[in-house]
Formats: structure tokens, C-alpha cells, sequence
């Protein structure tokens, strides 16, 4: 396997050792890109092509009017009107999905355009480019072709996201470059690995996927408490849709397979079989409840019992309801993952419990 990088304009040149670096974080992950659908097609897919870009191009590769992220002052105003309406309706499972539907439309309110000095784009995939892009980089380069998958790193960016980086945690000063590097190259390629090509028309479903690609990130490059604390340095310094990666993890040896079941799930915009209960019903390894002794399905359902603060049985019914639509509605079943992101962001912390709804 190889992967192609090439150097379009940037004035920095990247050292064969730090390339190396980051091909190899992110060599599993391409493995799976690139086999991804040899069952269903018979065909493997090709890498994404990697060319490093100046500041300049970057910039009109990704315009600040194109860049539009969520207001956090905002979401949490939402989020808590969220729950207070949802207490005050005792909506049945029927009509929740109206409910939850209605949610995300408003969530297009907060949704701002970047200033041109807000958050740069260090990175940026996509799974073929429009015709404002060709012609820019056909003027730029004096290429005429740019096939298929294409991601796009600004060099002189990642200098700066590694500066910020190295400052925080000093110890990882002489890695810092080469780890942000690899970074974004794993988040990039998180994307080409959920999106296949898709348009993501609302944010809701940008949300999911900007904090899946991060999650894949984090699998990729996060190999010790040093560079977790790396990792985390720089997610933190992204807008809040990046950082629901939190929500994705796990923290059970089973991490793999867990992020591998959202990421199937997502691709193929699906939603899993659900079990019973209410937590386990949005977690993609249902399997493993559904494998338990039916006595153990019960303490575990009698734990949630005690922990959840809402009323068990409207949940229970509402979970019910829900188990008969979701395969035939997925995209209720990701509204709800992506109210779980938002929820958990807005409570400062990394819990998967729907709050905003279970409470």
C-alpha cells in the first residue's frame, strides 16, 4: 500500500521521516478505506490523494464563507430548552420524532459563519472536487486533473496548531509537528472512510461525522497517555462539532469494534438492531447485551432502573415504539446520537447517557 503525498505550493518541505510518521499512524485506517466495500463492489478503492497546499490556497480551497460552525452559547441555550420542553410535553414515542426532528431544524440557528480570523482549516477532504475548486487549483498548479479522492494539508497551519501544541505540553516539543501532522492526516482520512462521497445536508449530520473522524483520529495516533494528552491539546482547539469524540469512546478493550460499529453504521446510514432497554437500545454493541443470560439482562436493566432519574416505564415504551421505526427511519436514530454529542458537551464531560433526555 502506498500513499501518495505531493508537495502543490506549500514553502515548507516535509521531511521523508515525519511523512513516514504519520503514514504509518494512519496505516490501518487506510487498510480499512481501501477495503472498506470489496464485498459489496469487488473493487478496492484507491487512497485519497495528499497534496500539501500554502496558506493562500488553503484559504480559497476554504473560504471563511464556506466555514460555518456552532455558536457553544447557543447550543447550550438549546440544549436546556431542550429538556425543559421535552419535560413539560410528556411526549408519547409517537410523536417524539416530530419533536426531535423540529429540534435539529431550529439547530441550524446556531449556526454562524466563520470570521476570517476564526478557526483555520489545517486539512480538508473531499470525495471529488466541484467546479470552483478544479478551476482554482487548475490556475494555481496548471494542472487540468484532479481524479477521484483528494485531501488537501496546509503545512505552514500545522507549524502553528504544533507551536500551540508544544507550548501546552512541553514534553512533547521535539514530537509535536509530526504528531499534528499525523493527526490531521488520520482525521482526513477518517472522513474519506465515513463519507464515501455523501452530502451532509444538515448540520446535525456534520456534528456525527466531523466527531467520528476525530474518534478515528484518536484511535490512530493516541498510543499512550502522552499523546492522548496531545490529542486532546488539539481537539480542544477545534470547533465544539469536532469535539464530541468523547462520545464515540470507549473505555473497555472492546474500543476497536465499538468505533468500528458507529463507523459501519454511519457509512452506510443504518441504524442497529435495537435491544431492550433505553441505554443500550443507541449503543451500537447491542450484541453484547443481547449475548447476556436473560437474569443478567435484568440487574443490568434494574441498575439503569436506579441511576436514571426519569420515569422508567414512559421510556420503556418510548424505547419500544422507537425499536419499530429506527430500521425503517434511521435518520432518527442518528438525531438522537447527535442530541447525545450536544448533551454531552453541554454537561462538560464525556458521559454517552442521553441527559437531555432521560432527565
Amino acid at each position: 500500500m502506498k500513499l501518495i503525498m505531493k508537495n502543490i505550493n506549500s514553502s515548507l518541505e516535509i521531511s521523508a521521516k515525519d511523512r513516514f510518521f504519520a503514514i504509518e499512524r494512519t496505516r490501518g485506517l487506510i487498510y480499512q478505506l481501501l477495503f472498506r466495500d470489496v464485498f459489496k463492489s469487488m473493487l478496492i478503492r484507491s487512497a485519497p490523494l495528499v497534496y500539501f497546499v500554502d496558506p493562500a490556497l488553503m484559504y480559497r480551497l476554504y473560504p471563511p464563507k464556506r466555514r460555518r460552525f456552532l455558536r457553544p452559547e447557543c447550543v447550550m441555550e438549546m440544549i436546556g430548552s431542550f429538556s425543559r420542553e421535552f419535560a413539560a410535553k410528556k411526549l408519547p414515542g409517537e410523536a417524539f420524532g416530530d419533536f426531535l426532528a423540529g429540534f435539529m431544524r431550529k439547530l441550524e440557528r446556531c449556526v454562524g459563519e466563520a470570521s476570517s480570523g476564526a478557526f483555520e482549516a489545517t486539512g480538508i477532504y473531499f470525495s471529488r472536487l466541484d467546479q470552483e475548486r478544479w478551476k482554482i487549483l487548475s490556475e494555481a498548479t496548471g494542472r487540468v486533473s484532479f481524479p477521484g479522492e483528494v485531501i488537501f494539508i496546509c503545512p505552514e497551519r500545522v507549524v502553528k496548531s504544533a507551536a500551540r501544541l508544544a507550548k501546552e505540553v512541553p514534553d512533547f516539543r521535539e514530537k509535536a509537528f509530526r504528531f499534528t501532522l499525523a493527526k490531521v492526516l488520520a482525521h482526513e482520512m477518517g472522513h474519506a472512510s465515513l463519507n464515501g462521497g455523501k452530502n451532509l445536508g444538515f448540520f446535525w449530520e456534520r456534528i456525527i461525522e466531523e466527531s467520528l473522524a476525530n474518534a478515528i483520529a484518536y484511535q490512530a495516533v493516541a498510543e499512550d497517555d502522552e499523546s492522548r494528552e496531545a490529542f486532546e491539546v488539539l481537539v480542544n482547539g477545534q470547533p465544539l462539532e469536532y469535539r464530541g469524540w468523547y462520545f464515540f469512546r470507549d473505555a473497555r478493550s472492546s474500543w476497536d469494534r465499538f468505533l468500528w460499529e458507529w463507523s459501519r453504521y454511519w457509512y452506510n446510514r443504518t441504524a442497529p438492531n435495537l435491544p431492550e432497554g433505553p441505554f443500550l437500545a443507541l449503543h451500537p454493541l447491542s450484541w453484547f447485551y443481547r449475548a447476556l443470560p436473560e437474569s443478567e439482562r435484568q440487574m443490568v436493566l434494574s441498575f439503569l432502573e436506579i441511576i436514571l432519574p426519569h420515569p422508567w416505564g414512559e421510556f420503556c415504551g418510548f424505547f419500544e415504539h422507537l425499536k419499530g421505526i429506527m430500521p425503517r427511519q434511521p435518520e432518527l436514530f442518528w438525531m438522537l446520537v447527535a442530541l447525545g454529542i450536544l448533551n454531552a458537551l453541554s454537561q462538560g464531560g464525556t458521559s454517552v447517557l442521553f441527559n437531555a433526555v432521560f432527565g
